[in-house]
């Protein structure tokens, strides 16, 4: 039997499990600014690009889980839902859903609708959003030996829109969820005034109220009242229905038979409880009424480790972030149209110097080797009189293009704010037609 050897716990505490406690709250709690994602979100979308997926496609959600498993070591099931969590209908705000669900994905929380090998996923405006940004953001290489995106540019806030509720090691973060187009009206009204409060939370639970007070985040659920019975019609977010009827049973044992799900398929939460069975004390017991306080936890890539934050850091890092891949996908563009102008240059110089009738080699020694080669690459009509005309009206609307991205760059923060309400608008658009 092979020798182990003596384990020393100090050693194994303040160096093995440290390295542990790190990976889980970096992968799965504290959340990275600038991205804003869970690591497994990342590795689909970045697996997404790779077969191809965008909002005129959709595929299996096992071929999907298949490329992921090639970026995420984790098991199939386990991919496979999270990818169905990305196109659940009810979860998210429609400008923050990178998923279109085509299938049944269930209704409300806690519905698990079909099994993933049933369903697929299509690409929505968000996800070609992200995926056209991914060759401006750092690769590494990193527990699979393949290579992938180190964090992803999110053209919105995910977290400071969607809400964060990540439990790991340690500390938890969780941020309230806040409409859409506030949070970019709120971070375009940062650059001039530090102080300007951040929106008011809200909540995609249909009916469900919340607002702050004491410091916390409060949600309260909807009840009315049908014949002999009330009806619990909505419900706080991270709340389902099941979990909702189990305590209500507990409280009331001797009405639990009275107590169900009368939702049905498709339709919004509909608990039936017997007439003035719940009193004001019991909501805060059965879940229908609760508050939280924000705790935007982030992890710090300069120290590697969790650390708390604010919602304004959160949002300005974003931000700044934003702008730097903005202004290189930007800085790209002006490189294509140069490039553009560049071929038109040469094509008008072969003519007037009539070098079809010339050697190669005068040609490579007149142009340099680069050059000649990409003009005598290039087929026979492109040195017709009426291209060489078109020609110039091309290079005319390269350079006024070239003059407009250079414009962009020095407003970018405009630039990116406005990409942001342009992304929310083509969200709400596609998704009124995707159902």
């Amino acid at each position: 039997m092979p020798v182990v050897g003596q384990i020393n716990m100090s050693n194994w505490f303040n160096v093995e499990f440290r390295k542990y406690w790190d990976e889980q709250n970096r992968t799965r709690n504290a959340i990275i600014p600038k991205e804003q994602l869970v690591e497994i979100n990342r590795r689909i979308i970045y697996a997404a690009m790779k077969i191809g997926l965008n909002k005129n496609v959709e595929t299996k959600i096992s071929d999907l889980t298949g490329e992921t498993l090639k970026y995420h070591i984790s098991s199939i099931d386990g991919v496979a839902d999270s990818i169905k969590n990305m196109g659940v209908p009810y979860k998210y705000q429609k400008a923050v859903q990178i998923l279109h669900g085509v299938g049944n994905f269930g209704s409300t929380y806690g519905s698990k609708g079909a099994a993933a090998r049933y369903i697929s996923v299509q690409g929505t405006p968000l996800l070609e959003a992200l995926i056209a940004d991914i060759p401006y953001v750092p690769m590494e290489i990193d527990e699979t030996g393949k290579k992938q995106p180190k964090w992803l540019s999110s053209i919105l806030p995910f977290a400071l829109i969607g809400g964060v509720h990540n439990i790991g090691m340690g500390k938890s973060t969780k941020l309230a969820e806040r409409d859409a187009l506030e949070v970019i009206n709120w971070i375009d009204e940062l650059r001039n005034n530090p102080n300007a409060k951040a929106p008011g939370p809200m909540s995609s639970s249909k009916g469900c109220a919340v607002w702050e007070e004491g410091g916390l985040v409060w949600y309260k659920g909807s009840m009315f009242r049908q014949g002999y019975y009330d009806i619990i019609d909505a419900l706080p977010p991270q709340v389902a229905p099941f979990t909702v009827i189990q305590k209500l049973r507990a409280l009331f044992p001797k009405h639990a038979d009275r107590i169900e799900d009368i939702s049905g398929d498709g339709a919004p939460v509909q608990i039936r409880v017997p007439k003035n069975l719940i009193k004001d004390e019991d909501w805060t017991k059965i879940g229908i009424y609760k508050g939280f306080r924000e705790a935007p936890y982030i992890w710090d890539v300069d120290t590697n480790s969790m650390r708390l934050s604010t919602i304004q850091d959160i949002a300005l890092e974003w931000f700044e972030s934003r702008k730097e891949i903005v202004t290189a996908r930007l800085k790209d563009g002006i490189e294509n149209d140069k490039h553009q102008i560049k071929r038109i240059n040469l094509v008008k110089l072969y003519v007037e110097k009539e070098m079809n009738t010339w050697k190669s080699e005068d040609i490579v020694k007149e142009l340099g080797e680069e050059d000649a080669s990409i003009v005598l690459s290039m087929p026979a009509r492109t040195f017709l009189p009426e291209n060489i005309a078109k020609n110039e009206k091309v290079k005319k609307a390269r350079q006024a293009n070239i003059n407009k991205i250079l414009e962009d760059i020095k407003n970018i923060g405009d630039y990116v704010l406005e990409e942001s309400r342009q992304i929310i608008q083509e969200q709400e658009e596609f998704f009124e037609t995707a159902y």
